[in-house]
């Protein structure tokens, strides 16, 4: 509905705001060539959110849950460390996967190069 009425940066300010509130061990995302740069949880929910949306699915609450699920994972594997961009990727990748969206998967992947 709100759609509707034209408010859409104020639907997205509100999705992310649960993903504000968490808190995160993960302080840097080291980029393959670029050095390292600080980690943002919502720069890798909306790319969740993104690879949806091109495969013409609605995500719902499962863009968050993938998005949480990804950031335990990687604490739990990387602790305070810099965590690679590759590392962010493929566990993403796998979530999708496993949970049968294939599409959205690929939408994901390809992502960076579109």
């Amino acid at each position: 509905m709100l759609r509707e009425h034209g408010i859409v940066k104020a639907i997205q300010a509100y999705e992310l705001v649960s993903l504000h509130i968490a808190k995160t061990s993960i302080k840097e995302v080291s980029k393959r060539g670029a050095g390292n740069e600080s980690f943002h949880p919502q720069k890798l929910f909306k790319s969740i959110k993104k690879s949806f949306s091109g495969a013409g699915i609605p995500s719902g609450k499962l863009a968050e849950e993938l998005t949480k699920k990804t950031i335990e994972i990687l604490e739990t594997k990387y602790g305070n460390s810099p965590v690679p961009s590759k590392a962010i990727k493929r566990t993403v990748a796998r979530f999708l996967a496993e949970r049968g969206f294939k599409q959205v998967e690929r939408m994901y992947v390809l992502h960076k190069y579109f």
